[in-house]
């Protein structure tokens, strides 16, 4: 009786499973949020900038209409980058004083760096973008202080 000679090399390979792509798919649903926000924010922003800008130049004032656009385009830019400066400065001190090893107890894999500062990044970038839009709505503010002039003297 002879033992049979089992070799690796003649055994069938094993099936290979289709990998997820997890990331690929991931992505695609935030693309296709965001373009579904913007269909429903952008038709009514832009009707209302189009009806003002009608107004306005209709009573030849279009050059107003420029200056309160750009001037809350400005405020907008000015506020969100200062904002995620301030927040990013902020919070990555922070989160280099912290150290998060572990987010919940028994965790085996350490937080990698670049994951800590890729979150503390964004989420600066996203209150960031919402302070700047809260601060544009004060452009009428800023010109009132660019455009004094001294009132109730005798």
């Amino acid at each position: 009786m002879s033992i049979p000679n089992i070799n690796r090399t003649n055994q069938s390979p094993r099936p290979i499973r289709p990998q997820r792509r997890t990331g690929a798919i991931s992505r695609l649903w935030w693309v296709i949020a965001a373009l579904l926000l913007a269909l429903f924010i952008l038709p009514s922003v832009l009707s209302e900038m189009l009806t003002d800008w009608m107004w306005f130049g209709s009573q030849g004032l279009e050059q107003v209409y420029t200056t309160r656009l750009w001037l809350g385009l400005g405020v907008f830019a000015a506020g969100t980058l200062m904002a995620a400066v301030f927040l990013w400065v902020n919070w990555s001190v922070a989160a280099r004083g912290v150290s998060p090893n572990e987010v919940y107890p028994g965790q085996r894999e350490p937080l990698p760096r670049g994951l800590v500062r890729g979150v503390v990044a964004a989420s600066a970038v996203l209150v960031a973008f919402f302070m700047g839009l809260s601060a544009s709505g004060e452009w009428s503010t800023i010109l009132l202080y660019l455009n004094a002039v001294p009132f109730g003297q005798a």
